[in-house]
C-alpha cells in the first residue's frame, strides 16, 4: 500500500470570519448615554390631508382637518430579531444600528448588549466589547454568553483564563459557551487535543450551532483525523444557511474537496 506523500493544505483559522470595521459614528453612537424615552424614528410622515365637514355646518363653510395616520412602530421583539438576522448575514453596520435603537428604548435589554458586545468583539474593539458585556452581567450575573466571553478580556493569562472558565462550567454544565470559550482559549495556544474535548462537549450540548461545528471541524483537522473533520466541515455547512457570514463557508467548501480527495 502506497503512502498518501502529498501535502496537507493547512487547516482554515479558528475564527471563520472577519466583520468590516465600524464607522467610526457607529462606534461613537455606542458611548453615548440611551433613553428609554428616546423618540420613535420610524414614524411615518403625516398622511395626506382630509377634508371633514363638521356637523350641521353648511357645505360652503366647510372646514379643512388635517389627520395624523401614524405607522405602528416596530415593536422592540421586531428590531432584536431584524439585527440578529442581519448579524447572521454579515450585515454588522446594520446589526449595530438596531442593536442601538432597541437600547434607546430599553438600555436595559439583555439581548441587545450582548448583540453590541459580540460585535465589538469580532471587530476587535476590545475596550467596547467588555464595556457592553460588563453591563449585560451587571444585569444578569450568571448570563453565561456574557461571563464566557468577558474572560477575554480579563488580562489574567491563559492559566487563569482556564480555571475561571472551568469553574464556570462546573457551575453551568448544560452551557455551550463556556466550553466553546474553553476550546478557542485552548486553540489559540494550540492545545488542539484539549480544545477538541471542549468542542465535543459544546457539540454534544448544541449539535446544530454552526460556529461550534465549525471549530471542531478545524481540532480534527489539526489533529491529523481528516475524514471526520470532512464530515463536520459539512455539517457546518449544512447547519447554516447560504445567506450566513457566521463560518467562511466557501473555504469549508474547498477543505472537504481537498480531505476527500486524500483517499
Amino acid at each position: 500500500m502506497s503512502l498518501v506523500t502529498q501535502t496537507i493544505p493547512a487547516p482554515p483559522s479558528l475564527k471563520p470570519i472577519t466583520p468590516p470595521e465600524l464607522s467610526r459614528t457607529a462606534l461613537e453612537s455606542a458611548n453615548q448615554p440611551t433613553s428609554t424615552h428616546a423618540a420613535e424614528t420610524n414614524i411615518a410622515p403625516a398622511d395626506k390631508k382630509m377634508s371633514v365637514p363638521p356637523p350641521h355646518e353648511p357645505e360652503e363653510h366647510q372646514t379643512e382637518i388635517s389627520v395624523h395616520l401614524p405607522t405602528e412602530p416596530i415593536k422592540v421583539e421586531q428590531r432584536l430579531n431584524n439585527a440578529y438576522t442581519a448579524y447572521q448575514n454579515g450585515e454588522y453596520t446594520a446589526a449595530w444600528a438596531q442593536y442601538l435603537e432597541v437600547l434607546a428604548r430599553e438600555e436595559d435589554n439583555l439581548d441587545a448588549l450582548i448583540g453590541l458586545a459580540t460585535i465589538a468583539a469580532q471587530q476587535k474593539h476590545n475596550t467596547l466589547a467588555l464595556a457592553y458585556y460588563q453591563r449585560a452581567i451587571k444585569l444578569d450575573p450568571q448570563n453565561t454568553t456574557a461571563l464566557a466571553s468577558i474572560s477575554k478580556y480579563s488580562g489574567a493569562d491563559s492559566a487563569i483564563k482556564e480555571s475561571q472558565l472551568k469553574q464556570l462550567i462546573l457551575k453551568n454544565p448544560d452551557a455551550v459557551e463556556p466550553y466553546f470559550a474553553l476550546g478557542n482559549e485552548y486553540a489559540s495556544s494550540g492545545r488542539w487535543p484539549e480544545a477538541l474535548k471542549a468542542y465535543s462537549s459544546a457539540f454534544a450540548i448544541s449539535p446544530e450551532n454552526s460556529l461550534v461545528t465549525f471549530n471542531l471541524a478545524v481540532a480534527l483537522d489539526h489533529l491529523g483525523q481528516y475524514k471526520t473533520a470532512a464530515k463536520y466541515y459539512q455539517l457546518a455547512l449544512d447547519h447554516s444557511s447560504p445567506e450566513s457570514a457566521e463560518i467562511d463557508r466557501s473555504h469549508a467548501h474547498q477543505r472537504i474537496a481537498e480531505l476527500n480527495a486524500l483517499d
